[in-house]
Formats: structure tokens, C-alpha cells, sequence
């Protein structure tokens, strides 16, 4: 009974969640993500959900790269960028804030950001412990000038935007409604490949070229 009782608790826990989640989940005034090769109309769509401060996705992004930008898969392969900030890394939210801000007004300088974040995640996880959060907010202006060139004022006045600020945290909701829980994560044509997060270099090409055939 004991048993039941907690896999009932659980089981309305999860449907308010999901019901939270989509009542929540407002209408986006653009496409969600970063479009970061080919179209979203492409044969096969890449849906990649990262989070910037996360150890895993700052491991898998140099590979993945390398998978899809192969000339094999340029002209049949669209992959969007999605970014889910894990509760557990303080500063994460931030990162994707600042990463809402590029998109916005120099969407081409994306891709610099996200690979020097990370590369640099451990800046803004241990040797950030006792920064305050405008201390944060000045090192990520800071990175994304050494990364892309834009001003780091163009950063700190978007942490001051609440139009930027509910697009991120819009972001983290859309994720959290196609059921992401941890990161990586990969959608291939809309379903979630849960074992694509542990693919290397040659399973990934073996994997796609499965599907293209």
C-alpha cells in the first residue's frame, strides 16, 4: 500500500509538472534555438539540447561538430542548438541569457560563444563560488567580448531586458516540455535518442548514415 501510495504521489506530481509546463509555456514570437546548420526543413532535423555549463555537453560538442559538418551531411542534415540550463549549475542561467542576447542581435556569432564557454565552463562553475551575481554577469559580458568581438556593455544591458529574460527562461520551458532531463540530449526528427548522447565519432556517422540511406 506504502508502495502505491508514493508511485501514485509521484505519478500527480509529474502530470501537474507537464500541466504547469504547457499552460506556462507562452506563444515564441520566433523559432526556439539556434539554427546552427542547414534548415528546419532539412530530411533529417537535429534537435541538440546542451547546457553551457555542463561537463557532457562541453565534452560532446568538439565531436558532434565534427560529425556534422562532414561533406557528406552538409546539404541533408538541419541542427538546432537548444539550451537547458540544469538547476544545479548556479550560473548557467546566465550564460544562456547572455547566449539570448547574441542570437538576438548578432545570431552569426553564436557558435564563437557557446564553443568558448565551453571550453571555459569551469570559469563560471568552481572559480566563481564566491562572485556575485553581478560579478557573473560582468564575466560573461567579458567572455562574449573575447569570444565574438561584441561589446561587453551590449551584454550587461541585455541582463537588464525582460523580453530577453523571458525568452530564456521560455528556452528552458519549451525543453522541459519535449521531456529533457539531462544534458545532452538529442531529438532526431522529433523523437528523443537517448542513447545518442553516449555516441562517438563513428557511431554518430554510422547512425545517420542509417537513416539517410
Amino acid at each position: 500500500y506504502k508502495k502505491l501510495t508514493a508511485i501514485m504521489i509521484k505519478l500527480v506530481l509529474v502530470l501537474s509538472t507537464l500541466l504547469y509546463l504547457t499552460s506556462a509555456l507562452q506563444t515564441p514570437n520566433r523559432q526556439l534555438g539556434y539554427l546552427l546548420m542547414g534548415n528546419r526543413t532539412r530530411e533529417v532535423l537535429i534537435d541538440v539540447f546542451y547546457d553551457n555549463l555542463c561537463e557532457d555537453s562541453a565534452a560532446n560538442w568538439p565531436m558532434f561538430a565534427q560529425v556534422i559538418y562532414q561533406d557528406r551531411f552538409k546539404n541533408t542534415l538541419g541542427v538546432v542548438v537548444h539550451i537547458f540550463p540544469l538547476p544545479y549549475h548556479h550560473n548557467s542561467f546566465f550564460a544562456a541569457w547572455a547566449g539570448e542576447v547574441i542570437m538576438q542581435h548578432y545570431p552569426s556569432k553564436y557558435r564563437d560563444y557557446m564553443t568558448y564557454i565551453f571550453k571555459h565552463y569551469d570559469d563560471f562553475i568552481s572559480k566563481a563560488v564566491d562572485k556575485t551575481e553581478p560579478e557573473v554577469q560582468q564575466a560573461y559580458a567579458d567572455a562574449v567580448h573575447e569570444s565574438t568581438g561584441i561589446m561587453p556593455q551590449v551584454i550587461l544591458d541585455g541582463y537588464k531586458d525582460r523580453k530577453t529574460d523571458l525568452r530564456a527562461r521560455l528556452a528552458w520551458k519549451y525543453s522541459s516540455y519535449r521531456s529533457v532531463t539531462g544534458t545532452p540530449m538529442f531529438m532526431v526528427n522529433d523523437v528523443i535518442v537517448p542513447e545518442a548522447s553516449g555516441f562517438n565519432e563513428s557511431q554518430w556517422t554510422s547512425f545517420l548514415e542509417e537513416i539517410l540511406k
